[in-house]
């Protein structure tokens, strides 16, 4: 019988059932002494007299014990309470592999990272001497972020014990034999000829099962499959698994790894999974070794603490002087963090790193510790920055093509800066919108804002419309073409598989579209397109003359590339002379209770953005976007239970959360529909997600439930707030619509008042006024400021400055809102204008805020010189 929720193990509190298996019930369970969630597996006491059982659970802890790597879920004890054995094991969130391949075959590249990390757990446990003798889909599991941890040790075995091998008959009970109770230890599907035929194992036996989880990944088909056990081990002893099924983009590598692998004989199987990991890595690389190997090309990674780095710097700075690249096939690879005192901002694809197209300076966007963000630029062969006077708030920097000036976005408009005398010239207006993206041609601008992608001349006039935003269009990150006419851009989609890769013009309306894509795109000469694919940087060979393309896409970068949104500008960029700069996907913050002077609270509740809580404080509701996917969805976090869920499940961009006044019910935005809306679903389990029929987001709910007041876009205006009554005709009403982009509506509490950022004032900046509005206005903040919050009773209101600072405001509410100075309570990690999502307590006293890595975490700007190089051993001259 399970056991019941609130159950008392020792110092461990039964939170909730996790699973039951043959060798034990795993719960989750809250560890009281150190304040962590933990999974507890616990054998049954009518298992308890099976001394086998006993035996192999207590081997387990053992094994566990002596295995430390971050791909194999930690023990922290073995533990004993009223006669009843447990484990007491880290606690993984997130998917088993089985349930990931149960959606469909994994993309080459996904199956290809995940089944690197596998090889990696099973080598350290090798490594001690231990085979897993049950590697299966179910026993692998998929963190939130991407990791591997392998589970499940029950059947392990160690290679290295002072037992005899066949000092019992364990190896054939743990296979094919059933126990008295029914039960089949050991999954038939993955078993080894040997191991279903019940001989003596080794390390062997789980590589034949790696081989089989690698299959299943790429095919969503088992290796050896059957309605029965006795079907499936007939298929592991007489028949070969369907090599047609691979896809056509796996490797040649990858299927005679697989066929290494899935080889009956033992004696000609693959030896060791060290291998396998090295096969993986070639593939990954694209670089799938020959029968005769050419010599591996030199590529130098770079950290300029490191010794050595004068002679890198020679390299680079005769190659700059002449402007060419380095001679033969070197490949230079160099990691550039933030300027000393400084972080890289955390907004979409920051910090924008820019290559010069002479590929002489690095461009890129760093913020200092007083919060001015600014453009920082970098010879390629210096190892000293300097930041661009007057490009406060900058974002999304790019090059003219003469490698002389940068474009780049800020405070609502669009400015160009002289890198040599930092002279900055606005050229027009720009009102803020996620979509902002610019490219440079000659003696023209294309810059996309809330309504297309418009043309510009270079030194300043009025814009020209190109390409429209329509209903089902939306033009974005336009990158110029040789030549300066055409251009490729990304037709965005909120449903990311509509998304396209496109070839338009300046001298005409129409478009060619070539293929799908979810992220933005770049060309790079001498003729690729750059785009990010799960979560790596790809690289397909494209004819700008004929506008079409070849062959298949090639892994370009090996780190894991955040994949943001199609209509925002890319973490990477490359120069017209063999020079490519990205920005590896960071660490992602954790969302962390802290109190008024940033200390932070109990155990960080993993990972997230934008939370919201409900009004009894028992629930939190965020989004959570998968790093591979790009794809974003809201997950629900009981907070009396300790138990999280996913909310919504749709392919599309769920987002924006809000809880309605009485708590029962979630409003957010969703891009479903083909366009951002709003829709409403309850909390209490019922899957229907009703459509609203307001377009936009960041909904807000005043305190009464009879008004929602919500974000949208206008062409001429970007992004303003807008209300409307839900008791009513529900005919929506504007409440701010200025040039300025009005962001982040909220009600205060008692509903007559409704505060946002606005960049009215030159900058963003907090502003009120009354609720329904009268157009009288007024500036609460002056440092600048981001993200107001009301405390609940409308006494407080806190916002993010400028400088990343949360403050403080004392509110008196009364014919009219008067306030205090704000007071400044602690450093948070935002800063420049980005969005500060947070909540706060109804007492004000505690915030839910995402919290940054350590320094040591962030990840640099990655710059490989003649990266083309290594990309011409992987896709064919023609």
């Amino acid at each position: 019988m399970p056991i019941p929720a609130g159950t008392a193990f020792g110092a461990f509190e039964i939170l909730a059932p996790l699973g039951a298996g043959a060798m034990g019930e795993v719960y989750r369970a809250r560890d009281t002494k150190l304040g962590r969630d933990v999974a507890i597996k616990i054998l049954p006491p009518t298992l308890a007299l099976d001394r086998d059982r006993v035996d192999r659970f207590e081997r387990e802890a053992r094994v566990l014990a002596s295995l430390n790597h971050p791909h194999i879920a930690a023990i922290y004890g073995l533990e004993e309470a009223d006669g009843v054995r447990a484990l007491v094991l880290e606690l993984v969130e997130g998917p088993t592999l089985a349930e990931r391949v149960a959606r469909g075959a994994l993309p080459t590249p996904e199956a290809l990272q995940l089944a690197r990390q596998i090889t990696d757990a099973l080598d350290a446990a090798h490594a001690h001497g231990i085979i897993h003798r049950d590697l299966k889909p179910a026993n692998i599991k998929i963190r939130t972020d991407g990791a591997v941890k392998v589970l499940d040790f029950g059947l392990a075995k160690n290679l290295m014990s002072s037992a005899p091998p066949n000092a019992s008959s364990e190896d054939s009970a743990a296979t094919v034999a059933a126990t008295h109770d029914g039960v089949v230890l050991g999954s038939p599907a993955y078993m080894s000829p040997e191991q279903a035929r019940g001989h003596v194992v080794d390390a062997r036996t789980d590589i034949w099962a790696f081989g089989c989880v690698l299959y299943e990944m790429l095919t969503a088909k088992r290796a050896f499959g059957g309605a029965t056990v006795a079907d499936a081990i007939a298929g592991t002893l007489e028949r070969e698994p369907d090599w047609r099924a691979l896809p056509a983009s796996t490797p040649p590598s990858i299927r005679r790894l697989l066929s290494r692998c899935i080889v009956k004989d033992p004696r000609r199987r693959l030896h060791d999974i060290a291998d396998a990991r090295l096969e993986i890595d070639e593939a990954l690389e694209g670089q799938a070794p020959s029968t005769a190997p050419e010599p591996r090309r030199r590529r130098t990674p770079v950290l300029f603490a490191v010794a050595g780095v004068v002679g890198i710097l020679a390299l680079l700075g005769s190659w700059a002087m002449f402007g060419a690249r380095p001679r033969g096939s070197t490949v230079v690879s160099l990691s550039i963090a933030p300027p000393k005192g400084t972080t890289f901002p955390r907004d979409s694809g920051a910090p924008w790193p820019s290559i010069a197209p002479d590929g002489r300076q690095l461009a890129f966007v760093a913020t200092a510790s007083g919060g001015q963000q600014r453009i920082w630029v970098r010879p390629i062969d210096s190892t000293t920055p300097r930041q661009l006077e007057g490009t406060d708030g900058a974002i999304r920097p790019f090059w003219s093509p003469d490698s002389r000036s940068l474009g780049f976005f800020a405070n609502g408009k669009l400015a160009r800066v002289d890198v040599d005398t930092a002279a900055v010239r606005v050229l027009a207006d720009a009102p803020y919108t996620g979509a902002l993206a610019g490219t440079w041609g000659d003696g023209v601008i294309l810059f996309k804002n809330v309504s297309g992608l418009h043309r510009l001349p270079a030194g300043g006039g009025a814009p020209t419309m190109v390409l429209a935003k329509t209903e089902s269009f939306d033009p974005t990150v336009p990158s110029f073409l040789p030549g300066g006419r055409r251009f490729v851009f990304t037709r965005w989609h909120t449903r990311p598989e509509e998304s396209r890769a496109c070839i338009g013009s300046l001298d005409s309306s129409q478009t060619t579209c070539v293929f799908n894509v979810d992220s933005p795109v770049l060309y790079a000469a001498p003729g690729y397109l750059l785009f990010v694919r799960d979560a790596a940087l790809m690289a397909q060979r494209f004819d700008p003359d004929r506008a079409s393309v070849s062959g298949e896409p090639f892994t370009v970068a090996n780190d894991p590339v955040d994949l943001f949104p199609a209509y925002a500008p890319p973490p990477f960029s490359v120069s017209d002379v063999g020079i490519l700069a990205y920005a590896a996907a960071p660490r992602q913050p954790s969302l962390t209770w802290v109190d008024r002077s940033g200390a932070q609270l109990g155990a960080a509740l993993g990972t997230g953005n934008r939370p919201a809580l409900s009004p009894d404080e028992t629930r939190i509701i965020l989004q959570r976007r998968d790093v591979r996917t790009g794809n974003t969805d809201l997950w629900l976090l009981d907070r009396a239970r300790g138990v999280e869920a996913r909310f919504t499940f749709n392919p599309a961009e769920d987002q924006w959360p809000a809880f309605s006044p009485d708590g029962e019910h979630v409003i957010f935005a969703s891009g479903r529909a083909g366009r951002a809306e709003l829709y409403l679903k309850r909390t209490n389990g019922d899957r229907v997600e009703e459509p609203m029929g307001f377009t936009g987001t960041d909904p807000d709910w005043s305190s009464d439930g009879r008004f929602i007041l919500y974000m949208a876009s206008a062409p001429k205006t970007g992004f303003d707030l807008w209300a409307a009554r839900l008791d009513g005709d529900r005919k929506p009403f504007p409440v701010a619509q200025t040039e300025h982009g009005e962001r982040e509506g909220r009600f205060s509490p008692d509903g007559r008042w409704v505060v946002y950022d606005s960049t009215e004032s030159g900058r963003r900046e907090i502003w009120t006024q009354p609720f329904p509005p009268t157009g009288n206005k007024r500036q609460i903040s002056t440092s600048g400021g981001v993200s107001p919050q009301w405390r609940r009773d409308g006494k407080e209101l806190f916002f993010v400055a400028a400088d990343g600072v949360l403050n403080a405001v004392t509110i008196r509410s009364g014919a009219t809102l008067e306030w205090d100075a704000p007071r400044a309570l602690f450093q948070t990690m935002f800063g420049g204008g980005a969005y500060a999502p947070f909540a706060v307590s109804k007492d004000g006293q505690r915030f839910l805020i995402p919290v940054s890595p350590a320094i040591e975490d962030v990840t640099p700007i990655t710059v490989v010189v003649n990266w083309q190089e290594e990309l011409k051993q992987r896709v064919p001259t023609r």
